[in-house]
């Protein structure tokens, strides 16, 4: 039974990287557009090319600065709640499974996501430390996400979708900003801004602190995951640089993770630069980005990563229906982990990697109602070698209010350090009897290779009468060489013996029923089917990736602004049972009343999981798990010009 229990505990991925992340050119004034208006927003992902989004031959969703504001949603993680297609789960007090069609876990790996062109996935296992992606959702200009692969343009790892997270242009947010926030989860929060002109530009600095208390144990104990993030951050913009436009940003992190074997410590800098220049025939730019930052859990794992980056890429009109896009990029990453008595080791304990790219897409007006798009990414990295992934996406304006699209994409989720050097420590002199040990003992394989999913998808978008507006999106994905956990030896083994499908659809529907009313809501189903090849002896990764998604879930929401000073939010959700983590079907209110005496001051009130005293999100051991609470909180923010 010790030897059963401590595979599981080891099995995959999530279980190793459970132990890292929990011991893991828009409208100017997206408030004044109507619902209608709102699908012309242009967006950029796609195609990295600006077009409206009713327009984008992609199953693509924008919450817009508005949206985020409105919800009261307090970080990136749980804005995503809004969005059709993307599972959100909160695993403890400041921990999250993120992911997009499928697969979800703390570790998620088949997601790519970006903030203001700056990919914040890390190399140790392809996903996010949702823990420290935090920013002051007042500077957010948008969330466009995209559910699908994304690899042609954005790179390996894009397997199921893309977040791109945009913040305003300092340009955008003159004067000042000072928020205050207390609750009895959120126990306090403080974000302050101020922009200041600068020659022909503007900088704006920012600082944002949280203090969040313990969530609670099923028997109502202290879980002991309470936390304290403090950031600052800087961006500048120039409208006229050189002979072009220069937006450039840095960031600073301090993180402490309460937890019961010792507080995890999390630090980061990065720092970033996007020099865009306009073309007669379209646009050329350089991107630069450097990021580092040091995590430790005591007696668990430590890592200090330095990463940068650089691109460059170019939009260009061959006429007046054909647009050619292609860039050239550059990734470096170099990590530095610990030895024992750390428990998770990875062998090597210091490796350098560096991964080269190349984009092209050609896309054609065969007329002025069909766009047909054709592209590939080419990445060669020092794990796999040449990695080719390519789209064709074809879209048809088959009347002034219906778009339909479709699209095939082939993309790859590279290995990371975890799936190739990821190693145990069993401490002498006896090891963990009945176990393992003394001694360390491999569970990465250096002869993994990439995960593959070959994606069908097509989509409808209809604007119609009075103020109704509906986007439906259809896929089946096909994926090979899924990493299993073979049982080959007594902590098991990684390799690529894993195949699945899944098909699904995602509804969302919007309707401007006054000026002043909006009700929206959205469906989505997902059949995730994985299962090991014939070769394979694991039995336990395919039940725990297919359980640990909603089959359905549905949201409704309403939006009321009413006496001229008072605005009105709520949002209720319905998601069925996750089985492999032993989470009923559930469902959860959340109210927001938000009043503005004056027009710079404005006061509101939020709660959150109205429906429970308490309830898991995530986790399979009930006993040990974090249940969420009943929470409510009150803002105050007040800005000057």
């Amino acid at each position: 039974m010790a030897v059963s229990r401590f595979r599981e505990k080891l099995a995959a991925a999530g279980c190793a990287l459970s132990l890292a992340s929990t011991a893991v050119a828009a409208p100017e004034d997206l408030t004044e557009l109507s619902l209608a208006a709102l699908m012309n927003i242009e967006v950029t992902s796609v195609s990295k090319r600006v077009e409206p989004l009713s327009d984008a031959a992609a199953a693509i969703y924008v919450l817009t600065s508005e949206q985020l504001s409105q919800s009261g949603a307090r970080n990136i993680a749980e804005a995503l709640r809004q969005v059709p297609g993307v599972q959100v789960a909160r695993s403890d007090g400041r921990g999250y499974a993120v992911s997009v069609r499928g697969f979800n876990s703390t570790s998620s790996d088949k997601l790519e996501v970006l903030l203001d062109g700056r990919s914040v996935y890390t190399p140790l296992f392809s996903g996010v430390f949702w823990d420290v992606l935090e920013t002051d959702l007042a500077d957010v200009e948008r969330i466009e996400v995209i559910r699908g692969p994304g690899a042609t343009l954005w790179g390996a790892n894009a397997v199921n979708g893309v977040i791109n997270i945009t913040t305003k242009s300092a340009l955008a947010t003159p004067g000042g900003r000072v928020q205050l926030s207390a609750g009895n989860e959120e126990t306090a929060a403080l974000a302050l801004r101020q922009t200041f002109r600068v020659a022909d530009g503007a900088v704006r600095l920012s600082a944002l602190n949280r203090w969040r208390d313990d969530s609670v144990l099923a028997d109502g104990g202290d879980a002991q995951d309470g936390s304290r993030f403090s950031q600052a951050t800087a961006r500048g913009d120039w409208e006229k640089f050189l002979g072009g436009r220069l937006s450039a940003g840095a960031n600073i992190y301090d993180a402490r993770f309460q937890a019961l074997a010792g507080d995890t410590t999390a630090r980061g800098e990065s720092a970033q630069a996007r020099w865009a220049q306009p073309t007669q025939a379209g646009e050329h730019s350089l991107s630069i980005w450097y990021e580092h930052y040091d995590r430790f859990i005591p007696g668990t794992y430590q890592e200090y990563r330095h990463t940068a980056s650089l691109e460059y890429e170019v939009q260009h009109a061959l006429g007046a229906r054909h647009e050619l896009g292609f860039g050239v990029g550059w990734r470096y990453t170099q990590d530095h982990t610990g030895g024992p008595p750390l428990a998770i080791l990875f062998d090597p304990a210091d490796r350098t990697l560096n991964t080269y790219s190349a984009f092209l897409q050609d896309r054609w007006s065969l007329n002025p109602a069909l766009t047909l798009t054709l592209g590939s990414k080419f990445e060669h990295n020092d794990l796999t070698g040449i990695e080719v992934q390519p789209s064709a996406r074809l879209g048809w304006r088959a009347r002034p209010d219906v778009f339909v699209w479709g699209a095939i994409s082939r993309a790859v989720r590279t290995p990371n350090r975890l799936d190739q050097d990821i190693a145990i420590f069993c401490p002498p002199p006896a090891g963990y009897p009945g176990v393992c040990g003394p001694g360390t003992f491999r569970v990465g394989n250096p002869e993994l290779d990439s995960e593959v999913v070959l994606a069908y998808e097509t989509g409808l978008r209809l604007a119609l009468a009075r103020g109704l507006s509906a986007d439906l999106a259809l896929f089946h994905n096909d994926y090979s060489h899924l990493k299993s956990t073979e049982p080959t030896t007594v902590v098991g083994a990684f390799d690529n013996s894993l195949q699945g499908v899944s098909d699904g659809a995602e509804l969302s529907l919007d309707w401007q029923a006054r000026e002043q009313l909006n009700f929206s809501g959205s469906y989505s189903l997902l059949s995730l089917r994985t299962e090991p090849t014939a070769a394979s002896g694991d039995v336990k990764t395919a039940p725990a990736i297919n359980g640990s998604s909603p089959r359905h879930q549905l949201r409704l929401g309403s939006d009321y602004r009413f006496l001229g000073d008072w605005e009105f939010h709520g949002e209720a959700r319905y998601l069925t049972r996750l089985p492999a983590q032993k989470i009923p079907d559930r469902a959860e209110l959340g109210l927001r009343l938000a009043y503005t005496p004056r027009p710079h001051l404005k006061l509101s009130l939020s709660a959150e999981n109205l429906l429970h005293d308490q309830a898991p999100e995530f986790g399979n051991k009930p006993a040990t798990r974090s249940e969420l609470q009943r929470s409510a909180w009150l803002s105050l923010s007040w800005t000057w010009p």
